[in-house]
């Protein structure tokens, strides 16, 4: 009872936060003195949920200044969200002469293994979890950046989670239906003295602006210029104060009575 409106430390929400950044800023975890409680349960949900939030957000305006059109944010999203959406292919960024390097060397030692314990029915602890740490650091490697078309990224967008080991999961490049482009297309162009064509549709302009939404509800960016603006006052405000400084400025004795 004591931990049903709880949430496990080991709950992917609770590992994306950290329990660290959960405790500074002010939850409480409830541990079992007498059992295994696996890291014990966050007893504040709503301020789990609202660092949850702060920290996706947070990673989605991080993604925002590569200039993708939209950023979908959530914890989870549901089965088939990518229904319907294209997915733009881009091309990997080239590993440094120190990372090809490394993986070879992994790729090296995984032989390696495999071929002193082929004939083995069952693998040494400290093998298997080696043979477990090249595969992660392989991932790694070979899950590198990607580096997209820029006009593509200004159709296409982002979709930030959280998954199942609490670790941010980032899938860019999905362009929805309504984004994809025109099936013709007239630029519009102005030829120079030289014969050269000047397309301003390759002119270098500023990055547009990403929508980020959180679970579906958009997110407004901070303007920090916002409170220095003097902003108008609304017309019935004004037709008010108008009304009661023409009653002020009315001389006594004049018989008008209001």
């Amino acid at each position: 009872m004591l931990t049903e409106n709880a949430v496990r430390a080991s709950n992917r929400r609770a590992q994306f936060v950290g329990l660290d950044a959960y405790e500074q800023a002010g939850g409480t975890v409830l541990r079992d003195l007498f059992a295994h409680d696996d890291g014990g349960w966050l007893q504040d949900v709503p301020l789990l949920d609202r660092l949850v939030t702060e920290k996706l957000k947070a990673e989605a305006e991080t993604i925002a200044a590569e200039g993708w059109k939209w950023i979908a944010v959530a914890v989870d999203f549901p089965y088939g969200h990518t229904n319907g959406l294209r997915e733009i292919e881009g091309e990997p960024t080239d590993l440094t002469e120190e990372e090809q390097a490394t993986l070879d060397a992994l790729n090296a030692e995984h032989a390696k293994i495999e071929e002193d314990y082929q004939d083995a029915d069952e693998l040494p602890d400290e093998i298997d979890q080696r043979l477990g740490e090249i595969e992660a650091a392989r991932a790694v490697l070979e899950a590198r950046s990607l580096v997209f078309d820029p006009a593509e990224i200004a159709r296409a967008g982002v979709f930030v989670s959280i998954d199942a080991e609490g670790l941010l999961s980032i899938a860019r490049g999905y362009v929805r239906p309504e984004d994809e482009a025109p099936a013709v297309v007239e630029p519009e162009s102005e030829v120079r003295d030289d014969g050269e064509t000047d397309d301003a549709s390759t002119s270098n302009g500023p990055v547009q602006r990403a929508v980020i939404t959180v679970g579906g509800s958009p997110v407004e960016p901070v303007d920090e210029d916002e409170d220095d603006t003097i902003k108008p006052l609304p017309d019935r405000l004004v037709t008010e104060l108008t009304a009661h400084r023409t009653l002020e400025q009315i001389p006594p004795g004049t018989g008008q009575r209001v």
